[in-house]
């Protein structure tokens, strides 16, 4: 009997894997895994995916006849008609991997693919913030701004599967480059990334700090009229890109997620209360909630695609 399905969220710095028991509905404990570097976008498939999908059903005493299918999180733009890695900016060394391809000649069973950001935005509907919404967008503000739209309870993907760049949309007149090769993107003005640079680039102390060292400098800095101004300069960025973004879509609920938000209220505040306003502004009303969920939201969202794909639900379960 298939009854147990596999969800894996792939990272550049941490493989996590997670089942679903889909006959009783209930979900095993998540595990992560550091990924391993190696000298060929195979070997690390094999070693960071395959060996360890193997070994967390044996460690959970899931055998090869009881696997119905497997679900996956992907941080990489991807083919959907083949399954093949088109580009992964962060680990270049898999564009052109024939991943799913790859996958399925190992386990002989259903796969689904789905980008990270998606998968999270998916993932908040099992017992989330999202859990009884239909339309909602989740915003992910780390280093990077990454997002995914959920339309009447499914993931919007767009005419070729790439919809939610909204780390990509511009601000007219803003000079500050971003590594897409355009200007004034709201990543390059709002991320943790743009922030860290603004605080670099007005301080002088911090001019070798490094990007993990942002939270520390935050915290600890004693230039606090520096800090907070880049801060709420970021959180006045996005909270115009929600705005645009649930006026286009007349969403129900925005949870944004993500290592900036782990800075708190210096950031949160401002782009809440901004939000507001321009809410107020045109008489709408729409929730912002934010999210420490990030750990499991990709595993989840995985399994959900998975067993939809098996069962063809309307509704996931939540």
């Amino acid at each position: 009997m298939q009854n147990y399905l596999i969800g894996i969220d792939i990272g550049r710095t941490n493989i996590k894997i997670g089942a679903l028991d889909h006959k009783n509905k209930s979900v095993f404990p998540l595990k992560s895994y550091k990924f391993q570097t190696m000298d060929s976008a195979y070997a690390e498939l094999s070693v960071n995916v395959i060996q360890r999908i193997r070994q967390y059903m044996n460690e959970h005493n899931i055998s090869h006849s009881q696997l119905g299918g497997i679900g996956v999180s992907l941080p990489a733009l991807f083919n959907r008609e083949n399954g093949k890695i088109v580009r992964w900016p962060n680990n270049r060394l898999w564009d052109g991997l024939e991943f799913r391809d790859l996958v399925i000649n190992e386990f002989n069973v259903p796969l689904v693919m789905e980008d990270d950001a998606n998968c999270a935005a998916l993932g908040e509907s099992f017992n989330g913030n999202a859990n009884g919404f239909n339309h909602y967008a989740y915003i992910t503000v780390s280093s990077g701004i990454g997002c995914g739209i959920v339309l009447n309870g499914e993931i919007y993907h767009g005419a070729s599967g790439w919809a939610g760049e909204l780390g990509h949309t511009l601000f007219y007149g803003e000079k500050v480059s971003c590594n897409c090769g355009n200007k004034g993107c709201i990543q390059a003005l709002s991320s943790g990334v743009a922030i860290f640079s603004t605080i670099r680039n007005k301080l002088s102390e911090y001019e070798k700090a490094k990007y993990n060292e942002l939270e520390e400098i935050i915290r600890k800095s004693d230039n606090r009229n520096e800090i907070n101004l880049a801060l709420n300069q970021a959180a006045l960025f996005l909270s115009y890109s929600i705005f645009n973004l649930y006026m286009i879509l007349d969403l129900q609920l925005i949870i944004i997620g993500g290592g900036v938000v782990k800075i708190g209220s210096l950031f949160t505040n401002p782009l809440t209360e901004n939000f507001e306003k321009l809410l107020e502004n045109v008489g709408r009303t729409c929730q912002v909630l934010f999210t420490d969920r990030e750990t499991e939201n990709g595993i989840y969202g995985a399994l959900m695609l998975i067993q939809k794909k098996l069962h063809n639900i309307k509704s996931y379960p939540g």
